[in-house]
Parts: structure tokens; C-alpha cells; sequence
């Protein structure tokens, strides 16, 4: 018998770490590197919409300079609990 973990249970248990973890230097770079690719491919450079497939806390959201109209979508409750935290507004609805 195998002790599977699913991953809302897996990200909902990571969630209170999650900010932190991202935060440090690695994962800072590679956020960075997503951020330029963003601005690279954006026509209008400092405005549009975004869509954050598996948002976890909204960190991403932080590193776009400019006026984006931000949705996240994650599979994770908690991970959500912490966007509202940061002032996101969320909803929680089952998948």
C-alpha cells in the first residue's frame, strides 16, 4: 500500500512555505526570466491581460510592472487563502 498524495493536499501543505521557498535566489532568477519573456511577447509592454495557470500566492503578479488585468487559477484552497492574504481578491469554487 502506497501512501499517494494528491495535489491540492500537496500544494495545500506547501502553500504556508511557498512564498518564502519562491522568493529565494533560484527561484527569484527564474520568475525574472518568466517576467521578461512576458514583456518580450507583449505588444503594449505595460498593460493587458494575463492568465496565471497554478497562481499559487499571486507572486508573479509582482514582479509585472504596469497596469495588467491578473487572474490566477489554482488547484489549492490554501494557496488561495494566501492570494487573499496579499490583498487578491479570490474564489474559491471546487474543480
Amino acid at each position: 500500500m502506497s501512501n499517494k498524495i494528491y495535489p491540492e493536499e500537496f500544494y495545500d501543505n506547501y502553500a504556508v512555505k511557498y512564498d518564502d521557498v519562491a522568493k529565494k535566489k533560484s527561484n527569484a532568477n527564474l520568475h525574472n526570466e518568466v517576467s521578461k519573456i512576458f514583456h518580450q511577447h507583449n505588444n503594449n509592454h505595460n498593460q493587458g491581460s494575463i492568465l496565471d495557470i497554478g497562481c499559487g500566492t499571486g507572486l508573479l503578479s509582482e514582479l509585472l510592472q504596469g497596469d495588467f488585468e491578473y487572474t490566477g487559477i489554482d488547484i489549492s484552497a490554501n494557496m488561495l487563502e494566501y492570494a487573499a492574504k496579499r490583498g487578491y481578491q479570490t474564489i474559491n469554487k471546487p474543480i
